[in-house]
């Protein structure tokens, strides 16, 4: 849910619970993922943020709903006091996280609206910090998404974005070196027809 528990669990037989807080997600929402190095926890959650646009045609602004998803940086170096050191988040849903080493990656989805594009950001609080490049690749698809992979080294206040424009991600795969993500191509329905 929301919580988030500190258990000292070894040996099994004094085990008990140093802390257990809320974390400040929008209700109803719920942690997607956690990582855990050293003395540092990586909590992912998913929020929303409503943006003003002006559709086609018209002249009254309306609202439009997107998905963000954050990424808390804590410290638990102290188990009683742990403090948040980095609030990013990063326009699209949470689909899936990695880490390997220090660095902690995040691929985050978010629909292409041809009418009113919103491209991806990276925020520290409220702040944008990176606009990330975006990428395509020359086999066509009939439907877009911007899958948009984050790096973050945990202990270096080092930061690294890039948005590609393809289907909706499918499974992630990761080695020592690279990042794979597959999706699966839609065909027209007229492909079918010859």
């Amino acid at each position: 849910g929301d919580k988030l528990t500190i258990i000292e669990a070894y040996p099994a037989e004094t085990a008990k619970i140093i802390l257990k807080v809320g974390i400040d997600i929008p209700q109803g929402q719920s942690i997607q993922n956690i990582f855990l190095n050293g003395d540092r926890l990586v909590i992912y959650y998913q929020d929303y943020q409503e943006t003003d646009y002006i559709p086609q045609y018209n002249f009254a602004p309306s609202k439009i709903y997107t998905n963000l998803t954050h990424i808390i940086i804590m410290d638990v170096s102290s188990k009683e006091s742990p403090k948040i050191i980095k609030d990013y988040s990063v326009n699209g849903y949470y689909h899936n996280a990695r880490m390997i080493g220090n660095l902690v990656y995040l691929i985050s989805i978010a629909e292409v609206n041809h009418f009113q594009p919103i491209i991806p950001l990276i925020r520290e609080d409220t702040r944008t910090i990176i606009s990330p490049d975006v990428f395509y690749f020359d086999n066509p698809e009939s439907y877009y998404n911007f899958n948009t992979v984050t790096a973050i080294d945990v202990f270096a206040d080092k930061i690294k974005s890039e948005t590609f424009m393809m289907g909706g991600a499918g499974t992630i795969y990761m080695s020592e070196n690279n990042l794979y993500i597959t999706y699966q191509k839609n065909l027209p329905y007229r492909y079918y027809q010859v």
